[in-house]
């Protein structure tokens, strides 16, 4: 019986962990101490002489133009990530969807969803023809393929990510962008996120 309160104590604390673990995944900025990288607010950016790419995740409809299937995928736990790409330089810039990766805890590893992948999660949901107008609905919103960005041009659209797994709660997330040419030059960005379960 002596350690009937100790066991006690550590049932409830699993359990409480076990409540804040149950409700939608949210990521959120981590200061990464690199050169050109900072904070502004909720954004994550990454500036030099060239480029500028900034980060913020979407949380509801006012920070974008309104449309159904945002707020769809918002209800279901995609991640939305809103990224800004501007070009500074006197050279075209090529951003390549495939070249970004959402790592999370050990072993989580999503790429963003891309036009097909997109079509498929809204079929599944409802008819056909259904699913490409609202595909088409969000025609030029969001990275499904190779985009290009030209001098003084700046480029807005959103990453969509898979639902966060419950086990990288309390855990970390890196979203990296591998090979983002600027010119005939290629930089490799990574932006740190906290992974945590509350409101949003």
């Amino acid at each position: 019986m002596k350690n009937g309160k100790p066991l006690l104590f550590l049932a409830f604390f699993l359990f409480l962990s076990g409540c804040a673990a149950s409700g939608p995944l949210y990521l959120y900025p981590e200061k990464y101490r690199a050169t050109g990288y900072y904070q502004s607010g909720e954004r994550s950016v990454f500036e030099n002489v060239s480029v500028k790419i900034s980060l913020e995740r979407i949380k509801g409809l006012s920070e974008r133009e309104k449309n159904p299937v945002i707020q769809k995928l918002l209800d279901e736990n995609f991640v939305l990530l809103g990224m800004d790409i501007e070009n500074r330089s006197g050279h075209k810039i090529i951003y390549t969807p495939s070249h970004t990766s959402l790592i999370t805890g050990a072993m989580g590893y999503e790429k963003p969803v891309d036009h097909t992948e997109l079509y498929y999660i809204l079929r599944g949901k409802g008819e056909e023809a259904a699913a490409e107008t609202q595909i088409a609905s969000l025609r030029g919103k969001f990275y499904d393929s190779n985009t290009q960005v030209f001098p003084g041009e700046k480029v807005s659209k959103i990453l969509i990510f898979k639902p966060l797994e419950k086990d990288t709660t309390g855990g970390s997330a890196t979203l990296t962008i591998k090979e983002l040419y600027v010119g005939t030059d290629t930089i490799d960005l990574a932006f740190p996120f906290s992974v945590r379960a509350d409101k949003k």
